[in-house]
């Protein structure tokens, strides 16, 4: 299980299964708000897989592990 208590909006994501790639504007307890060219994307955490650039490294997690309130993942 990855653990991933940094604050991600800003951070640029990727969902490989989903051809979605961009940066994250917003997040709730069950969504991304991702900024895509043109447009913003919401996507549910639940049932997505996700790969964030951290610290110049590239991160991948399952939606469920970052199912959680933003303050609430952070502060674990």
């Amino acid at each position: 299980m990855v653990t991933i208590r940094k604050e991600l909006i800003g951070s640029e994501v990727k969902l490989p299964y989903r051809a979605i790639s961009g940066k994250i504007l917003d997040e709730t307890r069950d969504t991304f708000t991702i900024k895509v060219p043109g447009m913003r994307k919401k996507v549910l955490k639940r049932g997505n897989t996700f790969e964030f650039i951290l610290d110049e490294k590239s991160v991948t997690a399952e939606g469920h592990e970052l199912a959680a309130r933003p303050e609430d993942r952070i502060k674990l």
